[in-house]
């Protein structure tokens, strides 16, 4: 049996992969795109009261539908936190609306206060966002351009 390894190919696959890894350094252009992409789904979250991510949101102690808009802060601020860096994208909410937020992400417990809060998930990442996002990460890494 006899091998033989085509060196100029060799050297292509060699450059490649020193491309790959160069992009994989310096990943923050995609990572930027991500976080507007995770940004976004937790708008659409909000907007469908919790459906997004596959977790509707139970409906208020009267019955009626949770909209968890008041007075419209924690709507306006929801998705207002996005940034990236070379290895990571982060998207959510912050300012006072986010500890706000921390109580219906969770839900509360009764504890002789006025009732229990149920959970009510704004911030997460659904199936479609995670795809997508892995999907732009790996079409930035192996393309020719960055």
């Amino acid at each position: 049996m006899k091998f033989t390894l085509d060196v100029l190919n060799a050297d292509r696959a060699r450059r490649n992969i020193e491309a790959v890894g160069e992009r994989a350094t310096n990943a923050k252009p995609v990572l930027e795109e991500a976080a507007k992409v995770l940004a976004n789904g937790i708008t659409v979250n909000f907007a469908t009261h919790g459906a997004h991510f596959g977790e509707p949101w139970p409906a208020k102690a009267d019955g009626t539908p949770a909209t968890l808009v008041e007075f419209g802060g924690l709507a306006a601020a929801v998705g207002n936190l996005q940034r990236a860096t070379n290895t990571m994208a982060v998207a959510g909410i912050r300012g006072p609306e986010a500890y706000i937020a921390r109580f219906h992400q969770g839900g509360t417990e009764d504890r002789g206060r006025g009732g229990k809060l149920p959970r009510r998930r704004i911030v997460g990442v659904s199936v479609y966002e995670r795809v997508r996002v892995l999907n732009m990460v790996e079409q930035y890494l192996v393309s020719e351009g960055g």
